[in-house]
């Protein structure tokens, strides 16, 4: 056999392998989710975290440079640190606490609960990977572990998974950097940039520049009425849509209403998330449900704000900002204290108890339920 024909049998060999590992990737909706939750991580000021040995180290430096330099498109710098770098530490720190340690104890001096560390693995069980992956989850930081085939201890042990089976490690890793370029695409598609998307209710003055949109409105809560109610949401993989939210927002916007999202979100002042991810969460909400606005509180009963329902100046700032006409208007959420905050407003407020939501709002639309 000539080098020539070795040569082809390798690459052919390799190209069917490497289709192969193409089509045991994770699905699209999981692709999506990591992506997503790493967008809205580093669009909001917070950053990703990448670690790994060998050629995944390299991988986890690759993809960090992707995020602080760019991918496909002139943006502004995303914060992205490989944990793999800086010689100084890896030496002091394997000197003093082990090998196993090299890691972790970087994300406990530089991680916070809004940032995301991706552990890089091909076999899923490197511990100094797996001791990141705990100090992370220590901390709050979300969790992703883009390993080989699954399950596998760093699979299980992370909060999200993109596992790539391959025959081999190389192609273990090839797969990495396939999906790892995909996850910098996403991340650095811009978030909708509305000022009403997040915005907080109880502003010194309305803003200016509002749309007069000369229409009624139909305000709902979030928790409970958006997504399900999970406490004190701001993270994508603790997010879940109600069901039927979509088809709700969809009839109200063609019945001729705004659909605004009016919410108390004390998880600020509580010190559990900053005013940014509730931005971050609002935006990508409005890319999947087309909302007109996101209003919310950030303070707590004893801060005695106005805006924090039940009190009326989220839906009253949102009516004089948003041109909003309130005959006809009303709201649906899921506690007494959304009713009373309605009903403070100058507008009818319906509780929703459990069942369709679209059912709920088709009745009160047709003007069979009194609130």
């Amino acid at each position: 056999m000539t080098a020539v024909d070795r040569a082809e049998t390798v690459l052919s060999r390799a190209l069917r392998l490497h289709r192969e590992a193409l089509d045991a990737l994770p699905p699209e909706e999981a692709v999506a989710l990591v992506g997503d939750r790493i967008r809205l991580a580093v669009q909001s000021g917070a950053k990703v975290l990448f670690c790994g040995n060998g050629g995944s180290a390299a991988d986890a430096q690759h993809l960090a440079a992707e995020f602080v330099g760019r991918l496909r498109q002139d943006r502004p710098a995303l914060s992205a640190v490989a944990l793999t770098v800086d010689t100084s530490v890896l030496t002091a720190v394997s000197n003093d606490y082990g090998f196993e340690h090299v890691f972790a104890r970087q994300v406990e001096a530089i991680g916070n609960p809004c940032d995301v560390l991706v552990c890089l693995s091909t076999s899923g069980s490197s511990p100094n990977v797996l001791a990141a992956c705990e100090a992370a989850k220590a901390k709050g930081l979300t969790t992703v572990a883009m390993t080989g085939a699954a399950p596998n201890p760093l699979a299980e042990q992370a909060d999200l998974c993109l596992a790539a089976p391959g025959a081999s490690s190389a192609q273990v890793q090839e797969m990495h950097i396939f999906l790892g370029h995909i996850l910098c695409e996403i991340a650095e598609t811009p978030l909708p940039s509305s000022p009403f998307l997040g915005r907080p209710g109880c502003p010194a003055e309305p803003l200016k520049t509002a749309p007069q949109l000369n229409r009624k409105a139909l305000f709902l809560d979030r928790d409970g009425i958006i997504n399900v109610d999970k406490g004190y949401v701001f993270k994508l993989e603790h997010f879940e849509f109600m069901p039927g939210i979509h088809e709700t927002v969809a009839k109200a916007k063609a019945s001729g209403y705004a659909v605004v999202v009016v919410t108390n979100q004390s998880g600020v002042a509580r010190g559990l998330y900053r005013d940014q991810d509730v931005r971050a969460l609002s935006q990508w909400m409005a890319e999947h449900l087309d909302l007109d606005a996101v209003y919310y509180c950030p303070h707590l009963d004893h801060h005695q704000c106005p805006a924090r329902k039940p009190g009326a100046e989220m839906i009253n700032t949102a009516v004089q900002e948003l041109g909003l006409i309130k005959e006809g208007s009303f709201l649906i959420g899921d506690r007494q204290r959304d009713i009373d905050a309605a009903h403070a407003a100058g507008i009818d407020g319906y509780l929703y108890e459990g069942g369709s939501i679209l059912e709920l709002f088709e009745t009160i639309n047709l003007g069979l339920k009194t609130s």
